[in-house]
């Protein structure tokens, strides 16, 4: 099929251009000559003109009008069965004005007349539109007093042109756009759609006028006012009639108004509608008032008992954002403040929506069966709502929105946990400036951003003292187990992102393993009954990491917490043997004679076997003997079959112990040691043998020459 260019200018008459192959019939010259002709007296000229008086007018004779639409009503009667349409000649125009393009054979020359007959179409329904309005009403009384309602089913909006443009300036478009503009310009099309629905809209007060308008614009103009634009008018007009006559109407009846509009439409639909209604975009110099507002809660209500919430938050969030647009102000901008009146009608409209969203949260939470399943419920319907809701809010750009939303989530454990689990706008600036570190930390591991939760837990577990009396701070540690667990997650945090600052995951690691033994001092001073609650030292050992130095100086061994003594030295790497020897003369002192040495001794094993400056086995193994008045009696054996029960000493570094204490031992004692000796290989020949095949080298010779001089002994 050539591509056919088809251009119409004034009386000069272009025929179509194609390629020159193709020959077009003389019935095909006819008709395009026929509607040049029709049309050379309006082309190029401005429908409407603005009087002396400042009203506009026709820029036309009405003859030439009533002309044109006769004219043009035989084309396209005479069109369609030329170009092969099915039905017959003597149908009426109004089904000749449905006929589409796509019911018509193809071919080149029926692919030109195609063009000419939808053109031809397109113009009668304008001047058809023309002649109806100017028949009833004045252009100016439309322009000026009727607002039409806008919806994206009847108007295509763009970058360049919308909706509340057109409406703003419709007068001066009018007097602008001549007939070529409003038949081939798609925002031609566009005013004169607007100006349709302002026909219908200008009989607001008379329903048998509204009923007659529609149907003869549906019937004589469906391109500019169709089957669809009707039924949304109707509903619109439903919806409008109850604010109108609000005081006069009862409950009932606008119940039952507002069910039969909003079965009539679809729901995308509806915010639109019912926003316009509201808005000052709308009643433009009327100010939104409580009647407004009355009705709008009752819609909502209504729309609560139709379980349409989700409805409720579109229709509340447009008609904010209509207020908040203040369409009369010319010199509005964006970055305007908002009047204190506009503020509290939004917030009136948000409330609305949050008296939905707490109607479904307590339905949701009595269907629950059990109080535990109320402690941990989840409401995945509340939830879905409110995901919803924010989406919705930030699709209409209602930012004043998420302040309020977000406080009110705030409340409810259950909404907490609702609202660290979105991804929604500003949550973390509203978090962070709320002070409500505890959720923010949270999102941000739901939002995965790992790095910057490590450095909220790793700031909160170093936050010095307890929390600033001015202010609540939601989070901050008030004891030590917090900046344990804010360390701890800050290191899982560390862990599993992408982050390649190892030095800043050791340091987390080393502030951990000095709180847990900060807490471990703490917990033994109040145990023991050292310092009274109340003692300031505590309140240091509370609310400030302190470093090993001073944990170690000032606290662990001035009140003779001489394990914590040790701990410290194990996690400070100390790797001279005398302070610990030291310390544990003193743990052996203090705990030889308890009932629950066997206990104590499976803990020092546990915390400290496996670092030897911190653990000299010789030492202990001689201390105990000295208890024992240089004999091996229980508390000696005790020690050491712990010690091979746990298998953290080998039964060689026993021997070897052995050994090096019978070098300084009188012959009494080495006589005591090599019978130790026998028994400690008769009792425990198992590991004895195992621990011999796993020994090399210089370890097995030394077992050798042991067991030489236990022989040696023996004779």
């Amino acid at each position: 099929v050539p591509k056919v260019v088809t251009y119409f200018s004034g009386d000069i008459q272009v025929a179509p251009i194609s390629n020159s192959s193709i020959q077009y019939s003389d019935i095909h010259w006819g008709i395009y000559l026929e509607v040049s002709r029709a049309i050379s007296s309006v082309w190029g000229r401005p429908i409407f003109y603005i009087d002396e008086t400042e009203n506009i007018q026709l820029n036309i004779s009405k003859e030439t009008l009533n002309t044109l639409r006769e004219r043009l009503q035989q084309i396209v009667i005479l069109l369609p069965p030329i170009i092969g349409d099915s039905k017959p000649q003597n149908d009426s125009i109004q089904k000749r004005l449905l006929t589409t393009i796509e019911d018509f054979p193809l071919n080149a020359e029926n692919t030109s007349l195609q063009a000419i007959f939808s053109f031809s179409r397109n113009a009668l329904q304008l001047v058809r539109l023309i002649r109806h309005i100017i028949q009833e009403c004045s252009i100016s009384e439309l322009v000026l007093h009727s607002p039409p309602p806008i919806w994206k089913n009847n108007i295509n909006q763009n970058e360049e042109f919308n909706s509340e443009d057109i409406i703003r300036n419709l007068e001066d478009y009018l007097c602008k756009f001549s007939f070529e503009n409003l038949c081939l310009n798609e925002k031609g099309r566009n005013i004169a759609r607007v100006l349709a629905l302002s026909f219908i809209q200008n009989s607001r007060d008379d329903s048998d006028k509204i009923s007659a308008r529609s149907n003869m614009l549906t019937s004589h103009c469906p391109i500019y006012f169709s089957h669809v634009d009707r039924t949304l008018y109707n509903a619109f007009y439903l919806l409008q009639y109850q604010i109108d006559h609000y005081e006069d109407s009862d409950v009932i009846t606008r119940k039952g108004k507002c069910v039969e509009a909003v079965s009539m439409i679809d729901s995308e639909v509806i915010p639109q509608i019912v926003s316009q209604l509201l808005s000052p975009q709308f009643l433009k110099n009327s100010k939104i008032n409580s009647t407004q507002f009355c009705y709008l809660f009752e819609f909502c209500r209504l729309l609560c008992q139709l379980e349409q919430h989700e409805l409720v938050s579109r229709v509340c969030l447009a008609c904010a954002q209509g207020i908040g647009n203040e369409m009369n102000d010319e010199d509005f901008e964006i970055d305007t403040p908002l009047s204190p009146n506009t503020v509290q009608a939004k917030n009136i409209c948000y409330s609305y929506i949050i008296s939905a969203l707490e109607n479904v949260e307590t339905l949701e939470i009595n269907s629950l069966l059990t109080e535990d399943e109320q402690m941990r419920m989840e409401l995945p319907k509340l939830k879905e709502l409110v995901i919803n809701c924010i989406e919705e809010a930030d699709k209409y750009s209602e930012h004043s929105f998420f302040g309020i939303f977000y406080e009110w989530l705030l409340k409810v454990d259950h909404r907490k946990k609702i609202l660290v689990s979105m991804n929604g706008p500003f949550i973390q600036e509203f978090l962070n400036e709320r002070k409500r570190f505890d959720l923010l930390g949270e999102f941000l591991l739901h939002t995965k951003n790992l790095e910057d939760a490590a450095q909220l837990y790793s700031k909160l577990a170093e936050s010095a003292g307890p929390p600033p009396s001015d202010a609540e701070f939601y989070g901050w540690p008030k004891h030590m187990e917090d900046r344990i667990k804010y360390l701890i997650l800050a290191i899982l945090a560390t862990e599993r992102s992408n982050s390649t600052d190892r030095d800043f995951l050791q340091d987390l690691i080393d502030r951990k393993e000095i709180a847990e033994l900060q807490l471990q001092v703490k917990k033994e001073l109040l145990e023991k009954g050292i310092l009274e609650p109340e003692n300031e030292a505590l309140f240091v050992l509370e609310h400030y990491i302190l470093d090993l130095s001073d944990l170690f100086n000032k606290f662990a061994l001035p009140y003779g917490l001489h394990e914590c003594c040790l701990s410290i030295l194990q996690s400070a790497h100390y790797v001279d043997d005398q302070l610990p020897k030291s310390i544990w003369n003193k743990i052996i002192d203090e705990n030889i004679k308890s009932s629950q040495l066997d206990i104590k001794i499976r803990s020092w094993i546990s915390k400290f076997s496996h670092s030897k400056s911190i653990f000299p086995i010789d030492h202990i193994i001689e201390r105990f003997i000295q208890f024992d008045k240089n004999n091996f009696t229980e508390n000696t054996r005790l020690f050491i079959n712990e010690l091979l029960a746990k298998e953290e000493v080998s039964l060689t570094d026993i021997l070897e112990s052995y050994s090096r204490i019978e070098k300084q031992a009188d012959q009494r004692l080495q006589n005591i040691l090599g019978e130790e000796i026998v028994k400690l290989k008769e009792n425990h020949s198992h590991i004895f043998s195992r621990k011999a095949k796993d020994v090399t080298g210089k370890n097995l010779q030394s077992l050798e020459d042991i067991l030489k001089k236990k022989t040696k002994i023996d004779k």
